[in-house]
């Protein structure tokens, strides 16, 4: 996704903390491939495996990471390779699954251990002061632990970007949405224009154009295309940002919407709604998106929580391409205002 149109966000560094998570399975029957990180080679962009015993490493690996991300403006991997050393409770034991592994594990000293040889030995610091800082460290988590019986979270909805706006009472059971009536005609109009240098598909004008201006003369017979034009125009209108995301949005599944259209000479498109009133300060967005719904929705939702402003909508065009995307759903766009006190607009 990160090179398609209306997903690509300038990169992002990708961080994967190797550490043989899933022990049970071996490496060769989890992947068919060397690295966890060779997924990413069809994007032809730069994978830095580290080893995570040596932070100093971990650090330069990173440094360049970001310098490459900020220069180029591309995604960048960096694959610290290390591993867990115990399981996953206190009952289990991944050495009866992988016995060599976990005997060369058991013999290596932990990271702290050898970046403080190391300090050590280059004469940074001494064993007393490590001895000192580890004491320091294991009172700070004696003492957050003491106190997590006291500790009571402190709920803190509608921050940053969303501060000014609040939920809304129990009391408030009927919500205003209406728009003047002459406003929506002007939106339904506009909706269906283009520039008189554009060659249309002739049945567009049969099926969509011409039909929409009856609409707008009668105010009779709105379908829901119509309908959803009026809508999401109005939000226009008012400055509002509308987003709308998912497979062949434009056209529209049945080739209903028809929120862009497309030159017939040029392929040229034109989204009729970015086009309502002069100096127009909300924008209607068109982002069609590849066959994966689970990565899709979870981009748009990042999108949704980041301003009140922005309206995402994201449309699966059928039951099971929204049962695709299902781990989205239940994860954090069900329940992100309760578990992570996150707004979603």
């Amino acid at each position: 996704m990160s090179q398609l149109p209306g997903y690509s966000i300038g990169g992002s560094l990708h961080i994967i903390v190797n550490n043989q998570l899933g022990f049970t399975t071996s490496p060769e029957y989890g992947r068919s491939s060397s690295y966890s990180s060779d997924v990413a080679k069809f994007l032809e962009i730069p994978i830095f495996h580290v080893n995570g015993d040596f932070p100093e490493e971990v650090v330069r690996a990173c440094q360049l990471a970001v310098k490459y991300r900020t220069t180029f403006q591309r995604d960048v991997i960096i694959d610290m390779i290390c591993y867990r050393r115990w399981g996953h409770n206190e009952l289990d034991d991944p050495s009866l699954t992988q016995p060599s592994m976990y005997k060369a594990i058991s013999s290596r000293k932990s990271v702290p251990d050898l970046y403080a040889e190391k300090l050590a030995n280059d004469e940074l610091t001494s064993e007393v002061e490590m001895k000192q800082k580890e004491q320091d460290y294991a009172d700070f988590l004696n003492k957050a632990l003491t106190s997590t019986d006291q500790f009571q979270p402190q709920e803190a909805p509608c921050r940053n970007n969303w501060s000014g706006t609040t939920w809304p009472g129990k009391d408030t059971t009927v919500w205003d949405t209406g728009y003047p009536t002459d406003a929506l005609r002007l939106i339904g109009v506009k909706s269906v224009s283009h520039g008189e240098e554009m060659t249309l598909h002739p049945r567009l004008f049969r099926s969509h154009l011409e039909p929409r201006s009856k609409q707008m003369t009668t105010g009779e017979s709105i379908d829901w295309a119509t309908a959803e034009a009026l809508a999401i125009g109005s939000l226009l209108h008012q400055g509002f940002h509308v987003r709308l995301s998912g497979q062949d949005v434009g056209r529209g599944t049945f080739s209903h919407r028809h929120a862009t259209l497309i030159d017939s000479l040029t392929n040229e498109s034109y989204t009729p709604l970015d086009h309502l009133v002069p100096e127009q300060k909300g924008f209607l967005e068109v982002a069609s998106s590849p066959l994966s719904e689970e990565a899709v929705l979870g981009f748009e939702y990042g999108m949704s929580i980041e301003s009140p402003r922005r309206l995402i909508l994201w449309e699966a065009q059928f039951g099971d391409f929204f049962n695709g995307a299902q781990i989205i759903i239940d994860t954090f766009v069900s329940s992100g205002e309760v578990k992570w006190l996150l707004q979603s607009g």
